[in-house]
């Protein structure tokens, strides 16, 4: 099994944003252990999806409209690496910021156009340092102009 911080990567990148585009992913994630519906919801999953847990911490929320990613044990720095290569491999154009968040919390997010008219949001939130949970949450977003998801996102 990848490490958290890679399987989280893949998911996203080669999961996660061909649904986005409307092409079917071409490698097959691993498959996880699905959570009952009431263990769903104790985790804050609520309506329509699929969440399934993983070795290393690795919990994945596949719902109607937002897939939500968090790890609950990895090393923030190496992480962040991970997921800034696998977003910098994306197809398409791909803009980045990033923002204090809560307290000790960071917010960075990606935008990434797709097609024409399809972008994603990647948004992760995670500790300035140290180990501790990150939280990826990947949308997506149909619009006419590449600066629209950003400010629609906000």
């Amino acid at each position: 099994m990848p490490a958290p911080e890679d399987l989280a990567a893949f998911l996203i990148a080669e999961g996660c944003l061909p649904m986005i585009a409307g092409v079917q992913p071409t490698a097959q994630p691993p498959m996880g252990t699905p959570l009952a519906p009431a263990d769903r919801a104790a985790l804050g999953f609520t309506g329509p999806g699929v969440t399934m847990r993983y070795e290393g911490g690795l919990i994945a929320d596949f719902g109607a409209e937002t897939a939500t990613i968090r790890i609950t044990e990895t090393d923030v720095a190496n992480a962040m690496r991970v997921l800034d290569a696998a977003m910098q491999n994306a197809p398409g154009d791909t803009q980045q910021t990033e923002e204090a968040a809560a307290a000790g919390q960071k917010l960075r997010t990606y935008f990434i156009r797709l097609t024409e008219r399809r972008y994603a949001r990647v948004a992760v939130t995670y500790p300035e340092g140290g180990r501790a949970p990150l939280e990826f949450r990947v949308t997506g977003v149909a619009s006419i102009g590449y600066a629209s998801p950003g400010a629609a996102a906000a």
